[in-house]
């Protein structure tokens, strides 16, 4: 049914090609740390210099139907698993109800963090890559549904209800996979999110609710060392015994998975504040329960074309209390300063320490290699849009 409307959405397009207009943006840099095990599900960044970890380009496609109706087409190419994939992160029609609400409907990126909705285009946050302490719990980026947008005043503040509805289908792949990828559905997918903006900027809260599915691919064999393999890469998502492991080669693995964050964007003087904090929480219908919790909060001075950013991360985890998957908990201090050549273009540098803690390894791609020590993680990129 969602292919059927997506292919819908295309097949509108020529009828509205008279009103069209092109954007775009991209990122690219070099990134290496101290450590040769990868570091981070979806940068993997190791002691290699690597050019992919923090590239992608986008482009973004406006098509208007009528003066309350517009379809929204975007690309996104970036890494993955060191070779550039494209998706279509955005496909979606949008009529405007009224003057206060927006319905949307299609491929929509899913409201779960203060910069969601623009997640890739770097030149829209202070970072090189927003805190994978926060970041990296979004299971899913993406939906195929349906949503509201329902701005109205109050106040003197700006409120935005934003409920949405829809279905999930994404893969993870990792390098340290002995088989195929792991497919994530779901058919039962909901949430709200809601955002207060004020002169002195915003504060947003959001939850979600899906009912997922596991399930890996056909390649996998059955060994000892790759079921240990598996279990170690899927992290908390692994189903909670030893016994439940079994379960990865048969039928898929069930579960209810909630999303909750809060997060605010502030500018007080010269300096911008961003904090979030977010919370996950897995219940495997064979029983068992994880939870993760990650926070993060950034400063940045805007001194004329200079700013210099501190950004402080934690990610707290609490397993099943018969977890088949260690823990990933770890704490990081980044410092950064970015430099605006003009209003289009952005060169970033920062240095990060990474303290896994409790005797975990942190956010290492492999979360068995606990005792690795701190890590340290340099990265130089160049953001840019048209």
């Amino acid at each position: 049914m969602k292919n059927n409307f997506l292919l819908f959405l295309l097949c509108l397009l020529p009828y509205s090609l008279h009103a069209f207009e092109l954007r775009g943006f991209f990122t690219t840099g070099i990134s290496f740390s101290d450590n040769k095990n990868q570091l981070y599900r979806f940068s993997q960044i190791n002691e290699d210099i690597s050019y992919l970890s923090d590239s992608v380009a986008g482009l973004q496609f406006d098509f208007e139907v009528s003066d309350q109706t517009k379809i929204i087409m975007q690309a996104v190419a970036k890494n993955n698993n060191d070779h550039f994939d494209v998706s279509m992160d955005w496909l979606y029609i949008t009529h405007q109800l009224s003057s206060h609400t927006t319905f949307r409907g299609g491929r929509i990126l899913l409201p779960l963090f203060l910069r969601s909705s623009t997640i890739d285009v770097g030149l829209s946050y202070p970072w090189i890559r927003p805190p994978a302490e926060v970041y990296e719990l979004g299971l899913f980026k993406g939906m195929g549904g349906v949503d509201l947008l329902f701005k109205t005043s109050m106040l003197e503040r700006e409120v935005l209800l934003h409920p949405f509805a829809g279905e999930i289908s994404e893969e993870l792949a990792t390098s340290v996979l002995p088989g195929g990828d792991v497919s994530i559905t779901s058919e039962a997918l909901w949430g709200i999110e809601s955002r207060v903006l004020s002169r002195y900027g915003e504060t947003r809260v959001a939850y979600m609710n899906a009912d997922v599915q596991l399930e890996l691919d056909p390649s996998f064999g059955a060994s000892v060392d790759v079921l240990t393999s598996i279990v170690s890469s899927l992290g908390t998502l692994a189903p909670p015994s030893a016994t439940a492991q079994l379960s990865l080669l048969g039928a898929p693995i069930s579960a209810d998975s909630s999303f909750t964050s809060i997060g605010g964007h502030y500018l007080v003087g010269n300096v911008e504040i961003l904090w979030e904090a977010a919370n996950r929480r897995i219940s495997f219908a064979r029983g068992g329960a994880s939870k993760t919790r990650g926070y993060y909060v950034t400063l940045m001075w805007d001194h004329d074309k200079y700013q210099p950013t501190l950004t402080l991360a934690r990610r707290d985890e609490h397993p099943a209390s018969d977890s088949a998957s260690p823990a990933q908990e770890q704490d990081s201090i980044t410092l950064g300063i970015q430099r605006r050549l003009d209003h289009k273009i952005l060169v970033k540098t920062e240095i990060s320490n990474v303290h896994p803690r409790n005797g975990t390894a942190g956010l290492l791609v492999n979360n068995t290699l606990a005792g690795e020590g701190d890590l340290t993680v340099f990265n130089l990129a160049v953001n840019a849009q048209f």
